[in-house]
């Protein structure tokens, strides 16, 4: 098959996620994948810390820490002309690259996120510290 045809994990790891990635991920032979493993703390502990003592801010108070930022580094990273960065922690039900077809038919430059909500997190989770809507 052509690269097109293969699922390409770039996964970004620290020693313990790699340990178990590789033994239950890319040990178990995954017909059509690969995977590629970057370190977290090069990709995005360096990066976060340059970019909010760039711009003055602090680190969130959202509970993902550095790793809520990791994204922002991936493009010089991944090496790659277009990709869609999904948290381990996401499902689909339908095929991912019907994202790439929506997205074909923006301008270019156009700029896509979707936040996970615009509340602190635990106030949005069902009997949260906060009081949570559940």
């Amino acid at each position: 098959g052509t690269a097109r045809d293969v699922i390409h994990f770039h996964l970004i790891v620290d020693e313990g996620a790699r340990a178990f990635f590789g033994a239950e991920l890319v040990s178990k032979g995954l017909p059509r994948s690969c995977a590629t493993f970057y370190d977290f703390e090069s990709v995005c502990g360096k990066g976060t810390e340059d970019f909010l003592t760039a711009f003055g801010f602090s680190l969130s108070a959202h509970y993902s820490g550095k790793a809520g930022y990791c994204r922002l580094f991936l493009p010089p990273v991944i090496k790659a002309d277009k990709f869609i960065a999904i948290e381990s922690d996401q499902i689909f039900f339908d095929d991912v690259a019907l994202l790439f077809e929506e997205f074909e038919s923006m301008p270019e430059g156009t700029l896509v996120a979707a936040p996970e909500m615009y509340q602190p997190w635990f106030d949005g989770r069902p009997g949260g510290a906060g009081g949570g809507a559940g």
